[in-house]
């Protein structure tokens, strides 16, 4: 296919490709830099890319300009790359793609994915959202479910606690590509977790861990993931610590937990939510060093 380069191809076959996009579904860019943790945790090796010229609009989606450690620029395009991990034992490899959301050809987008997919003998795919709904960030993190086929993933995506999604209205990637796996009798399992809103615009930990732990159980796979859960726990506290001085959020996420306890699913967001700027740039402080973390190596 135009765009695709293969560099590798693993003797064993991959039966499961987890995915995660960068963009509109990708809240708290929890599923990107759960993609991340998974490369670098697993040592995984690219195998695959899709090039970014066919599928994006570049006055939207812009090529950033960096500098590497010597002090040169260089342009970094947006990436679409496929990731190996083949364990040293007999467990079920892994397919890792980490891509960006496409502004364009999102047909072809898809079928090169499928195609991909095919050719590393996945039998399972799972995609990763993330979104911002009326959840306290002191609860665990509802997560709703999009998949290819009720009657053959329904129940074992429910007996991993993520509930069937009622959404209806503009769509990701995620959801085309599901129905194009299921054209192709491909399964297809899309997880979305739902974040607090009211800190919107930090990376979120515990929101990370909240999807690759429902992974885990639903390949029945083993992935450590201790590192991602106690980042997690550091974030809640922090998150706490912070708001704990302002008596309009604290009373704001107090009743969030009631309604959460009462019922576990989240609502649609209300018209008069609050916007804690000095909450969130407390929080902003305190992630610049977890960021660091994770991003490291």
């Amino acid at each position: 296919m135009d765009g695709l380069t293969i560099h590798d191809i693993p003797e064993r076959r991959l039966p499961y490709m987890i995915a995660a996009f960068a963009g509109w579904a990708d809240g708290a860019e929890a599923t990107t830099r759960a993609l991340r943790f998974l490369n670098r945790t697993l040592e995984t090796k690219k195998v695959a890319e899709i090039s970014p010229e066919e599928f994006y609009d570049f006055t939207s989606t812009r090529p950033q300009t960096l500098l590497d450690d010597k002090g040169e620029r260089y342009i970094s395009w947006p990436s679409n790359e496929f990731h190996a991990y083949v364990p040293d034992d007999d467990s079920p490899g892994l397919l890792l793609f980490s891509g960006v959301e496409p502004n364009l050809k999102w047909k072809a987008y898809c079928d090169t994915v499928i195609a991909v997919a095919d050719r590393y003998g996945v039998e399972l795919m799972v995609t990763l959202g993330s979104l911002f709904n009326t959840v306290p960030h002191t609860r665990p993190f509802p997560v709703s479910s999009v998949v290819s086929s009720q009657q053959k993933l329904g129940k074992r995506v429910q007996a991993i606690g993520a509930f069937s999604s009622p959404y209806q209205g503009p769509t990701a990637i995620h959801t085309v590509l599901s129905d194009f796996c299921r054209q192709r009798g491909l399964d297809h399992v899309s997880l979305w977790g739902h974040g607090p809103h009211y800190l919107p615009s930090m990376p979120n930990p515990k929101l990370s861990y909240t999807l690759l732990d429902k992974v885990r159980r639903l390949l029945d796979t083993d992935l450590e993931l201790e590192d991602l859960r106690r980042a997690g726990d550091r974030f809640e506290q922090k998150a706490t610590e912070s708001i704990a001085n302002n008596e309009e959020i604290v009373e704001y996420v107090r009743r969030l937990e009631e309604a959460f306890d009462a019922s576990q699913t989240p609502k649609p967001l209300p018209d008069d939510v609050p916007t804690p700027d000095e909450v969130i740039r407390d929080l902003e402080e305190f992630l610049k060093g977890e960021r660091n973390r994770f991003d490291s190596d």
